[in-house]
């Protein structure tokens, strides 16, 4: 059951809607391409009764500009496609759903060519965002319904093309390029494609990717539609797509089974032709159905129970320990040493990608737990090294990685700095908000520092480095291109690298036992062996 449900949008009842449409767009796109305002939303679910089903009001986010999908007709009542589909599909599972309105970056968000869940979808405002394309590189932050519709994507530009973009080219480096946050046409599907490209440039929305073309600051548009006014698209379609558009979900959301469940019996049954027949009559517009090729999924009873899904967030730019490969899929030594633990423990585990700051950040040089790790967007943070000052905010797992910090400098070291020193007062320090490389560990190895300057993520220690806003990056890391680490090592850490989690959790328990039997079975040392061959890097764990 669904409390304290405090909406400014628009919730609507789906059996409400059954107006007939007049005057709508012929444009079909695939995906949410334009944002509102809307208010907050404060959800706060019970867990235990959400399980059990019955009661339970599944929420569908759209944000009512893609139309002919999901849109305000005349009167300001939402309609389309989308809204005519869900209602259809809750029907047929005997579920209470409605729909709500909310910006479409609250599903989904481009954070440095990475594609992420929305806050909404995280904090579970809402349940699930229909009609978005399923990609490889998606599926790290999401899961997917079975597809209902066939996608493309195209390249537009400023009427005439007056920067002469060919897309049959394999080379675009000699163009700037944008795309919409959170969109499925991104630098990782023209990297599948085989695409060479240079300058990215990411639109917030529509509106702002139009301007973008408008004033040159790129010369192309990436994106799924076909027809985007004042504008040209040129013919040519690419595929980004992995089976084609469904329902969006947070990973682990059990309404993908009920959800596959019930559409595969209105598609087996003829009704989902038939639906989209009506539908392109309704909507004077002519939707790309699938047809029953499309369906892998078996049956599942519609109120089977669910078991819970342990969510390990990672940010997929920690190579070899968990990144995005050429293809776009999630891989790394974390998520295979998540795999077999969870494994021996049988447990439902997904590795899901999230901004590194959802799971910690610094204020004022205290280390404090993240959004998405207090508000259970997720359940644990691989890749943490346990330390004095973090356990205040966090509980630990057993380290399974031994760890150590460095310090890092411009090459040269300009300022000569010595790290050998015990006074450091004279150079500024950087660390990444979050570190455990910070001042408490500084103090604790009896160092003497008086400016710190915080950075908000790698490239900005590195900016920051190069703009001589601080002589030394305090880092955890051994390596980092176009800098110079020096050799020594100091250590932050009370044991090594481990699981990091809200304090509390029972993850913690169950976790430890199955990974002392992991050891004791010799799977650690075996994947830990495996490992440094299958990413060609010196995995350091434990003896």
């Amino acid at each position: 059951m669904i409390s304290s449900i405090h909406l400014a949008s628009i919730v609507l009842s789906l059996t409400a809607i059954s107006s007939t449409v007049s005057g709508c767009a012929r444009q079909v796109d695939c995906e949410s391409s334009v944002s509102i305002k809307t208010s907050p939303y404060e959800l706060n679910f019970s867990i235990e009764k959400n399980e059990r089903a019955d009661d339970k009001i599944w929420l569908f986010a759209v944000d009512g500009r893609k139309k002919p999908y999901s849109f305000m007709d005349e009167r300001g009542q939402l309609v389309g496609f989308d809204v005519d589909l869900v209602s259809k599909v809750c029907q047929l599972a005997s579920k209470s759903c409605k729909m709500v309105l909310a910006e479409f970056t609250e599903c989904a968000f481009s954070s440095r060519d990475i594609n992420l869940a929305g806050r909404g979808l995280m904090a579970e405002w809402f349940d699930a965002c229909p009609s978005y394309t399923a990609s490889i590189d998606r599926m790290g932050s999401f899961d997917f319904t079975d597809p209902y519709l066939e996608t493309a994507c195209s390249f537009t530009v400023l009427p005439g093309n007056p920067s002469k973009f060919d897309p049959k080219l394999a080379d675009y480096s000699g163009f700037t390029i944008t795309y919409l946050s959170g969109a499925v046409s991104n630098a990782r599907c023209l990297g599948r494609l085989g695409k060479k490209f240079g300058n990215i440039v990411i639109a917030e929305n529509l509106p702002d990717a139009k301007n973008i073309l408008a004033t040159k600051k790129a010369d192309v548009l990436f994106s799924p539609r076909t027809v985007i006014p004042d504008l040209e698209v040129l013919p040519d379609r690419l595929h980004c797509e992995k089976g084609g558009a469904g329902v969006m979900t947070k990973k682990g959301s059990a309404l993908v089974s009920w959800w596959n469940t019930a559409y595969k019996s209105l598609v087996t049954s003829g009704q989902f032709a038939q639906f989209c027949r009506e539908a392109g009559v309704k909507y004077q517009a002519t939707f790309k159905c699938l047809n029953t090729s499309t369906l892998t999924t078996s049956q599942v009873p519609h109120n089977a129970p669910t078991e819970k899904t342990w969510l390990f967030a990672v940010s997929g730019r920690r190579k070899p320990f968990n990144y995005l490969d050429d293809q776009g899929n999630l891989v790394g030594f974390d998520v295979d040493f998540i795999q077999a633990v969870c494994g021996l423990a049988g447990k439902k585990c997904e590795v899901v990608l999230a901004e590194f700051t959802e799971c910690t950040f610094t204020n004022r040089n205290i280390n404090y737990p993240g959004r998405g790790l207090m508000e259970g967007w997720f359940d644990a943070c691989p890749g943490y090294a346990n330390s004095l000052d973090r356990q205040n905010g966090f509980d630990f797992t057993d380290a399974y990685l031994k760890s150590y910090s460095t310090f890092t400098v411009v090459p040269g070291n300009p300022s000569k700095f010595d790290p050998d020193a015990s006074d450091y007062s004279k150079f500024t320090f950087t660390h990444l908000t979050g570190a455990y490389t910070n001042a408490a560990c500084l103090e604790r190895l009896k160092k003497t520092v008086k400016n710190i300057v915080i950075a908000e993520n790698l490239p900005d220690a590195k900016k920051i480095l190069f703009d001589k806003k601080a002589d030394v990056l305090f880092s955890p890391r051994g390596h980092i291109p176009d800098l110079e680490t020096f050799p020594q090592r100091v250590h932050c850490e009370l044991t090594g690298t481990s699981i990091m989690v809200k304090k509390g959790s029972p993850l913690v328990g169950w976790w430890n036992k199955a990974f002392e039997t992991y050891t004791k079975q010799g799977g650690y040392q075996k994947l830990c062996q495996d490992s440094i061959t299958k990413y060609n890097f010196p995995i350091k764990c434990f003896d």
